[in-house]
């Protein structure tokens, strides 16, 4: 994870109108609440894109697709008497899909991306492991559970996205452009270079495929 500025501002010139007020009525329409919220919320999916770069939020790399996450989900919104947040701008991430729907089963009590500050995590060379390495103490717990709950440790999805980047720079992808959609990888590639430890080292892929059994 890497930051992202918080709040993503503006907000679009059409949101209030298309879905905050939307979402609002559909609330005060819909009791009891049903199991999922309607979805006013994809046509502002490009805006949340732009916003986060084109990056995950939580893998911190340029994905070709992704989704609107609710920070705070629905269910918590229906428990804490707050279902309007479900329609609130600030409450939206863009994530990748996977990590999204595998993150729907979680509490709310992983990092948000909005909190991370650059520094929080470090990539290692050549195991493509992430590490919290400059999470104050009082968040530390916070992080090693967000790493193990949504697989940012060592899951096989990650480390494969991870090593495509990292093996597009091998193969010419230059430093900067690295940096754009992968900032951790090329951080772990200068830190690797300014150390003095030689050629990047050749990583084997970890899995062939990192969509394989998605459904």
């Amino acid at each position: 994870m890497i930051r992202v500025p918080s709040p993503i501002r503006p907000e679009p010139a059409a949101f209030d109108a298309d879905c905050r007020q939307k979402g609002q009525n559909w609330v005060q329409t819909h009791q009891p609440l049903p199991d999922r919220p309607r979805d006013f919320w994809s046509p502002f999916r490009p805006d949340l894109r732009q916003g986060f770069r084109g990056r995950c939020g939580y893998y911190a790399m340029y994905i070709h697709d992704g989704q609107v996450d609710h920070f705070v989900s629905w269910d918590t919104c229906k428990r804490n008497n707050t279902p309007n947040l479900a329609y609130e701008w600030d409450n939206f991430r863009f994530v990748d899909g996977a990590l999204n729907s595998s993150k729907r089963t979680l509490d709310d009590r992983v990092l948000d991306p909005f909190e991370v500050q650059d520094g929080w995590f470090e990539l290692e060379l050549p195991t493509l492991l992430l590490r919290p390495v400059g999470v104050p103490p009082e968040r530390m717990e916070a992080a090693r559970r967000t790493l193990e709950r949504l697989e940012l440790d060592q899951g096989l999805r990650v480390l494969e996205l991870r090593w495509e980047w990292y093996d597009q720079h091998r193969r010419g992808l230059p430093l900067n452009l690295l940096y754009e959609n992968a900032p951790l990888v090329a951080r772990a590639v200068d830190q690797w270079l300014a150390a003095g430890r030689g050629p990047l080292p050749d990583i084997p892929r970890p899995v062939p495929d990192p969509y394989a059994g998605l459904v």
